[in-house]
């Protein structure tokens, strides 16, 4: 196989996985089925690096086939993608980003009125989240936690409610047999009352980046005037507004730690070179008499 086609399949794959509706599509089949670029193949190198995330995007859905069938290692978070540029530019360190079985089979089981924790998400909706993530309509600090970010995607439940991640920074998790620090999502989830959720809860001040096109799209999604106009002034879309909360208290935190244990240590040192004092002295002392 050439590379051309190689990079053509990658992307399809991943299309097909997703079930990535046609005028999303970077691909199309022909009458005979075979797959080509809607925008010609002799442009296939122009999508390398994309073929590449793709690449990526379908190693995740395996994972998540694999503990849908009881095949990954039950002690084992999963892997989402390693933190998004956008992120990393937020102020979050670069990590894997990890999701717990747990929270993965929950989000997928059919929503119910009995476990608010079901979240009713198809496994394509999923598979498509380390793409959705990198390119969110919205990061905004989680007006319940200090020390989460959430994410608002362009991706509507079986509700029509907007998808929201919440994500953890710099946490500990279980990968591949061992250990990691990971900036963990800690959910995936449709927004009930979103609107008034929105209206009332994320006042500008907590806002962190903001995509207008992509919240028209979400609108368009949700058939719903979900998000206003203008989130944010116009000429602070599309950039990182501030950092988030949870990253600023996390500093903070270290800060601080790092503060006391330096003064501990500063007190320990001065309380050792004075007892070294007292003890040349009474030496001395003693050589005197």
């Amino acid at each position: 196989m050439t590379k051309d086609r190689s990079i053509i399949l990658t992307i399809r794959e991943y299309e097909n996985s997703v079930d990535m509706p046609d005028e999303e599509r970077v691909t199309y089949l022909d009458p005979r089925g075979g797959v080509h670029l809607k925008d010609g193949d002799d442009r296939s190198q122009e999508y390398t690096d994309y073929a590449e995330e793709c690449a990526e995007y379908l190693r995740f859905g395996d994972e998540v086939d694999d503990v849908t069938c009881g095949d990954f290692p039950r002690t084992s978070a999963v892997k989402v993608c390693d933190t998004p540029r956008l992120y990393i530019e937020a102020g979050f360190d670069p990590l894997p980003m990890l999701y717990t079985q747990k929270h993965l089979l929950r989000a997928i089981r059919p929503k119910s009125e009995d476990d608010p924790h079901r979240h009713g998400l198809s496994v394509a909706q999923l598979k498509r989240l380390p793409e959705l993530l990198a390119h969110p309509v919205m990061l905004c600090d989680s007006p319940a936690r200090e020390d989460t970010l959430l994410a608002l995607l362009r991706a509507v439940d079986c509700d029509n409610l907007p998808i929201i991640a919440a994500i953890r920074p710099n946490g500990p998790g279980y990968y591949e047999l061992r250990e990691i620090e990971t900036n963990f999502i800690v959910t995936v989830y449709g927004k009930n009352n979103f609107s008034r959720y929105f209206d009332n809860l994320i006042t500008p001040d907590k806002v962190i980046y903001y995509n207008e096109e992509r919240g028209r799209d979400l609108n368009a999604l949700a058939k719903l005037q979900l998000l206003r106009s203008h989130v944010v002034d116009p000429g602070l879309c599309n950039i990182i507004i501030r950092r988030p909360q949870c990253i600023v208290n996390m500093e903070s935190k270290d800060s601080a730690a790092y503060g006391l244990n330096t003064e501990t240590k500063d007190a320990r040192q001065a309380s050792e070179e004075l007892g070294s004092m007292g003890d040349a002295e009474r030496v001395q002392d003693r050589g005197e008499r």
